[in-house]
């Protein structure tokens, strides 16, 4: 709706997002919400506008024994992503733990058969629907929320934005 709006993305924690923010150093973050997982201060000083969701899974390769120990791979600790799960996981038969920064890196090492992954459903969806992956189904809530939070300061288009995703929000409800 917005066809001249251009974005610079930034890839940052929370507390960084969250700073950058309530400074105004950037106009818009889309964070990741839990209802298990505090978020940064900061945040709850703004309005946000939910624009999506997605859930952590757990995956590996089509024919793994459910009991066999194996690497999991997860996201780091110091993470959004790597807190969910550190604060929502469940017992898995697992050798070790591997922390990595990307949810990529995960997932290429699940394909390339080094063990098992705790990764966004929709990073790995087209893994999923070809079985070159699988999900662990379980009762655990790692489902979490997509939101969009536009700083004070933001530019007149950053608040457009913002406002077109609250509108478009309200249409869906209605």
């Amino acid at each position: 709706k917005l066809a001249d709006v251009h974005f610079a993305p930034l890839i940052a924690n929370h507390d960084t997002a969250a700073r950058l923010l309530a400074r105004s150093e950037i106009d818009l973050a889309i964070v990741t919400r839990h209802p298990d997982v505090p978020q940064d201060d900061n945040f709850s000083v703004f309005r946000h506008v939910d624009i999506g969701a997605d859930r952590l899974i757990v995956i590996e390769r089509p024919g793994t024994s459910v009991d066999e120990k194996q690497p999991l791979h997860v996201s780091h600790p110091l993470t959004y992503i790597g807190q969910i799960w550190q604060t929502c996981r469940y017992d898995l038969p697992v050798s070790t733990e591997v922390l990595h920064g990307m949810a990529a890196d995960i997932r290429a090492h699940c394909l390339a058969g080094r063990g098992r992954g705790v990764i966004p459903e929709s990073l790995v969806e087209a893994d999923v629907a070809a079985a070159r992956l699988v999900i662990r189904e379980n009762s655990a809530r790692l489902d979490y929320t997509i939101s969009l939070f536009c700083s004070p300061r933001a530019s007149r288009r950053a608040k457009q934005v913002w406002t077109l995703a609250a509108d478009q929000l309200s249409q869906e409800r209605a």
